[in-house]
C-alpha cells in the first residue's frame, strides 16, 4: 500500500556506493511515494546528515567512511534520532551485533532479503505511533 498521495513525501537518505543497488532500490521507493536522496561514500554522507531525512538507510561499506563511522557521527557526533536502517552484504553476528550498539534499529543483510520486505520494514519503521 503506497503512501496517502495528499501527504507530503516521506524523506528516505540512501547511504550507498553500489550504482545497481542505488537503481533498484531507488526505483521501488520512489514508485512508493518516498522521497529518495543518494550518498555514494561516506564524506558525502556526513554532509547529507541533517533532520530533514525520516530515516536512513545505510551500506557499511563505503569509500573514505565506514558506514559503522557514519553510524558513530548520526548518534554519537550529531545526536540525531532519525531511524538507521543498515543495508549491508556483511552478515556476520559481529557486524550486526556493532551495528545495533551503535545505534542502528535494524539490519537487513541485502542479498537474503527479497526488497519488499526491505520495504516492509521500512513502512514499519516510518509508521507513525499511535496515539
Amino acid at each position: 500500500m503506497n503512501q496517502n498521495k495528499n501527504e507530503k513525501p516521506r524523506k528516505i537518505l540512501f547511504i550507498e556506493d553500489d550504482e545497481q543497488t542505488i537503481k533498484t532500490v531507488k526505483f521501488i521507493l520512489e514508485s512508493e511515494n518516498y522521497e529518495v536522496s543518494v550518498a555514494k561514500d561516506g564524506e558525502a554522507a556526513v554532509r547529507m546528515l541533517d533532520n530533514s531525512a525520516d530515516l536512513i538507510l545505510l551500506d557499511l561499506v563505503l569509500p573514505q567512511k565506514s558506514g559503522f563511522d557514519i553510524l558513530k557521527v548520526i548518534r554519537q557526533e550529531k545526536g540525531l534520532k532519525i531511524p538507521v536502517i543498515i543495508l549491508s552484504n556483511l552478515a556476520e553476528s559481529m557486524n550486526i551485533e556493532k551495528a545495533l550498539k551503535l545505534g542502528a534499529n535494524d539490519y537487513i543483510v541485502k542479498n537474503e532479503f527479497p526488497i519488499q520486505i526491505i520495504i516492509d520494514k521500512i513502512k514499519s519503521v516510518l509508521m507513525p505511533s499511535p496515539g
